[in-house]
């Protein structure tokens, strides 16, 4: 407190003497005072600028007293105010600086025009600082800076005032001052650094952010104000602040000029050993002395503070971390929480510091980085708070890199820990989910295989484990076996404990549905639907209800279920499933108008593009049976338009492929019908035969002439009685008559004819070329279009953003162009479909054209290698597909194969299923029987292959070639079994029908065995 008494040389003097620590004069108790005379009193206190006044109370109050109304009073009341701050510095008792401010506060009441007025300003704001009373200080030393007429004492003041609005803890109040000592610092660069530092600190508190940039250079370098704790704390708080105001790059900005601790430890330590050096060397008496040992004092109390703050430079890193994550700076916030997790492993955010590392890295998707930190996480043991998420995330992200064996690996690893079931059985979802996606269901099935060890004891993994693999089996159409898992597991768990129990109850109903158990599934799906009426499923139940409703032929019933299902639920495909089922009931039961109202309510309703697009091409369908087959073309023009971009709306390709051949189809069928019309009116015989001999009718109509007339008139001319009575001519019906109503019909066709001619698909989609962008989805439809119209060839293949963008259909056409230019090229653009989603019809299509394919290329090299390559593609389309019905075509190519791998079992029943189907009767049954009795020959069993030879003979002996090879190996099977009679009676037969099976295969065979 003595730095402000050097104004002149009593004063330094007497500030000097109260440092002094030996007690000086005597002590004099209060009854001895009042008994002495000035004169002694005077004596007694001796010269007080000589020594410390803290003895001399008593005698200082006593010539107060004495001295009122004098001279000697203001002296006196100034000398008794430092007695009591020189007792405070012996005793340290705050009661002694209370009395000191008491006395100061008289004296200012009492002298306000005295000479000692900064003095006793000075010492009275020391006197609070000192008793921590800082709001009480700062008027005093505000008086200092405004009226003191000494410049040291106004800029000591003034540097006082400005850190003591800094220690109160209320720096935005001072930034006038902290501005005034800015502004007087031009050529003092330490204290402009100081004015700098005070007033960011100020700024920030206040909150005028925008003001700092202008300070930012002078918090560069090494002044000591940049090193004080207290400002480096107050731009971290500040630096919260401004990240609390979504300002995260102003935070990272000003967190950037925070010293790190080890900066600031290093900066007080050399800072105090240089004051102590300096110390030493001065004398404590001098003016110099003192203010070093203050500077001492501080410089020691920075030592101190900053040794104090263990978290600091946690809390500094921390900020850096967050500020970096927020700007989006994600690989230096990733090392920025992992070095804080490596720095401080023991701090109580440490598994949080290490979870963000994580959560950054998978971010990523490093596959370094992720199975590092997953393994550091991981390894805190249990109760950690992420453990579930960072299992489930490494396995997701072994997914990603299409390792799934990886993925399997970490499921064991998880399941051997036997603490995280839950987690395991999220594993056991993801991989499932992953296969699920690309339609790989024998995975699926298989995802949990020889695990069962480690599943033992663990109910929810275990639960999941058996879940997708009952799925697996219903996605393969192995439906008993998908029966059974879900009965099973429904049986052995409880509601509560399983999540999945309601979804395994509805997919148990639908595996029964599979096994084409109607009335159980149709029990159970009841039962599901009273269970969980408001369930997204409970309504997908109600659509199987009504399908099975429908295939009992009840179709009111049917009705009923599908109805409500548009009110009920959102999802599209069940509306669209609900109410094409409805429409096409409508349709079997012959009430046209309410299948195209059904659809319409539909359309109008707002449903997804691609739905909206398939009802609308299913009006047209509806209006074409209606026989309003300019609605059915106007219809599939708006489909065209509206939906031609939409690369989703299938129903586009399906319409645009079968308008493009009904088209001219329809308009061969109306000339022709416009010719028989004419040729009715121009020649009557011809009439009277067409209309009155039936016989002749028939002929007429299966000749192809007649076969080619449009549906409509051959009904009005073959069945519909009244229109034939009014073109005969009778007693009823004269043949003017007659003219008449064949001029009406043929103004209605030729009407119909010029109608439809505008919409000729040629037209339209060669506008459609000229002005859509080239590579939209219009663009390439039309491009497909004109190519099938033979208009455009297609002179290159799809590639880059135009294949990306293109619809499945039209990638299937240019594969299937590319097949008889390139095939590998054909099989890329296949393979791409299947890649790009797997479970699309698309996909289905692709993989069918694949097997083809590689059945072709097999059958032309007969390498085992090429079969084998074609039983992958056929293994991959019955995994993605089972439930199809995949054709005759593919059956014969699958038997085919098995053949090829000497598969004989495998190829039996192949063929076997093929002659059980009815809907393949003719040709496709009698190739059956022939490569069942060759099979069976191949096996010398040829009493089954003599009854397959027999049976085709009979049965189908209007196929020429099959039938040949039926004489010709039956003839061996019979000579294998000794049956001379019965070859001379089947050669008798062959040759009676020697002459139409000449231009035969066989024939040429059996001429040169049996001398034919």
């Amino acid at each position: 407190m003595s730095d402000f008494r050097v104004l002149n040389t009593i004063l330094l003097v007497q500030m000097l003497c109260c440092l002094v620590a030996s007690h000086i004069g005597c002590v004099v108790h209060a009854g001895e005072v009042r008994d002495l005379s000035d004169q002694q009193l005077r004596s007694r206190l001796g010269n007080p600028e000589s020594g410390s006044l803290a003895g001399k109370i008593d005698l200082l109050t006593e010539l107060c007293l004495r001295a009122q109304d004098t001279a000697q009073s203001e002296r006196y009341q100034f000398l008794l105010g430092v007695a009591w701050q020189d007792t405070y510095l012996e005793s340290r008792k705050p009661a002694a600086l209370r009395k000191a401010c008491e006395v100061y506060r008289r004296y200012l009441e009492a002298y306000p025009d005295s000479v000692r007025l900064d003095f006793v300003h000075l010492n009275l704001a020391m006197c609070y600082v000192e008793l921590s009373e800082f709001d009480a200080a700062i008027p005093h030393y505000t008086w200092l800076v405004q009226y003191s007429q000494t410049g040291a004492v106004q800029r000591r003041s003034l540097e006082r005032l400005c850190r003591l609005y800094i220690d109160s803890e209320q720096p935005e109040a001072g930034l006038h001052w902290y501005r005034e000592v800015f502004e007087q610092s031009i050529l003092d660069p330490e204290r402009r650094t100081m004015a700098a530092v005070w007033m960011v600190q100020g700024l920030l508190a206040a909150g005028k952010l925008d003001e700092i940039p202008l300070y930012r250079p002078y918090l560069l370098g090494q002044s000591a104000p940049l090193f004080e704790p207290q400002f480096n704390v107050a731009l971290m708080e500040g630096a919260d602040r401004l990240m609390d105001q979504a300002c995260f790059a102003e935070a990272m900005l000003l967190l950037s000029f925070v010293r790190p601790k080890a900066v600031l430890e290093e900066f007080w330590r050399a800072e105090l050993g240089r004051m102590q050096r300096r110390i030493k060397t001065l004398s404590e008496d001098s003016s110099t002395g003192q203010d070093a040992r203050e500077q001492l004092a501080r410089v020691q109390g920075f030592c101190d503070a900053v040794a104090q703050m263990p978290d600091y430079d946690l809390a500094l890193d921390w900020r850096r971390a967050r500020a970096y994550q927020e700007t989006g700076r994600d690989w230096e916030a990733l090392w920025a929480f992992y070095e804080l997790f490596n720095n401080y492993p023991n701090h109580e955010s440490a598994e949080d510091f290490l979870w963000t590392a994580y959560s950054l890295a998978e971010g990523f998707d490093d596959p370094v980085l992720i199975p590092e930190l997953a393994r550091l996480y991981l390894d805190l043991g249990q109760g950690t708070r992420y453990r579930q998420l960072v299992w489930t995330g490494w396995g997701q992200h072994l997914l990603n890199a299409e390792d799934p064996e990886a993925q399997r690996q970490l499921l064991l690893d998880c399941l051997r820990t036997q603490c995280d079931s839950s987690s395991a059985a999220y594993l056991i979802h993801q991989r499932a989910a992953y296969f699920m996606q690309r339609a790989h269901y024998r995975s699926v099935r298989d995802c949990t295989q020889d695990m069962d060890t480690e599943l033992e004891g663990q109910l929810l993994a275990g639960i999941a484990a058996d879940y997708w693999s009952a799925i697996g089996r219903l996605m393969l159409a192995d439906y008993e076996s998908a029966e059974i898992g879900f009965r099973d597991l429904l049986s052995s768990t409880e509601r509560q404990l399983n999540t999945l129990w309601d979804d395994t109850f509805f997919r148990h109903a639908v595996s029964l549905f599979g096994l084409q158990q109607f009335d159980r599934a149709a029990s159970v799906f009841k039962e599901f639907i009273e269970r969980n009426p408001e369930s997204v499923l409970a309504v997908e139940a109600t659509v199987y209800l009504g399908d099975i409703s429908r295939l009992f032929g009840d179709l009111e019933t049917a009705l009923g279920y599908y109805g409500p299902v548009c009110q009920r639920s959102e999802h599209p495909r069940l509306q669209a499933r609900a109410v094409f089922a409805s429409a096409e009931i409508y349709q079997e039961q012959a009430d046209l108008e309410a299948a195209f109202n059904r659809l319409f309510e539909f359309v109008t309703g707002g449903p997804a593009a691609a739905y909206k697009a398939e009802a609308l091409a299913r009006m047209g369908d509806v209006r074409q049976a209606q026989g309003r087959l300019l609605d059915r073309y106007r219809l599939h023009r708006n489909v065209f338009e509206a939906f031609a971009n939409d690369p989703d709306a299938s129903a586009v390709d399906d319409v645009l492929a079968r308008y493009l051949v009904d088209h001219v189809q329809l308009m061969k069928e109306l000339d022709h019908s416009v010719r028989l019309l004419e040729r009715l009116s121009r020649e009557p015989d011809f009439r009277h035969s067409f209309l009155a001999d039936r016989a002749y009718q028939y002929r007429f109509l299966q000749s192809e002439e007649g076969n080619s007339i449009v549906a409509l008139l051959r009904d009005q001319l073959v069945y519909d009685r009244p229109q034939r009575a009014r073109l005969i001519v009778s007693d009823q019906q004269t043949e003017d008559a007659v003219q008449v109503e064949l001029g009406r019909l043929l103004q209605v066709y030729r009407e119909l004819q010029d109608e439809l001619r505008h919409y000729a698909p040629l037209a339209f989609w060669q506008e459609r070329y000229q002005v859509a962008s080239a590579g939209s989805c219009a663009y390439l439809r039309a491009r497909m279009a004109l190519s099938l119209l033979a208009v455009v060839p297609l002179e290159e293949l799809l590639g880059g953003d135009a294949l990306s963008a293109a619809p499945d259909a039209v990638v299937l056409w240019e594969a299937h162009c590319a097949e008889g230019v390139d095939v590998e090229s054909a099989r890329t653009l296949y393979r791409f479909i299947v890649e790009r989603d797997p479970l699309s019809d698309g996909a289905y299509q692709s993989l069918r054209a694949q097997f083809r394919l590689a059945v072709e290329q097999a059958e032309e090299s007969n390498d085992a290698l090429d079969w084998q390559a074609a039983r992958r593609v056929m293994e991959r389309l019955e995994e993605g597909f089972a439930a199809r019905d995949q054709g005759v075509e593919y059956r014969l190519q699958q038997a085919a194969l098995y053949e090829a791998l000497d598969e004989w079992d495998a190829a039996v029943a192949v063929y076997h299923e093929i002659v059980q189907r009815p809907e393949w009767r003719g040709q496709i049954h009698a190739q059956a029987h022939l490569q069942l009795g060759r099979l069976y020959l191949q096996r010398e069993r040829w009493a089954e292959a003599h009854a397959f030879f027999e049976r085709l003979m009979v049965a189908y002996s209007g196929f020429d070639e099959e039938l040949a090879w039926a004489y010709y190996y039956d003839l061996t099977a019979l000579s294998k079994m000794g049956k001379r009679e019965s070859m001379d009676a089947l050669l008798a037969e062959y040759g009676r029908l020697e002459e139409q099976l000449k231009s035969t295969e066989a024939s040429e065979r059996m001429r040169e065995v049996y001398a034919f």
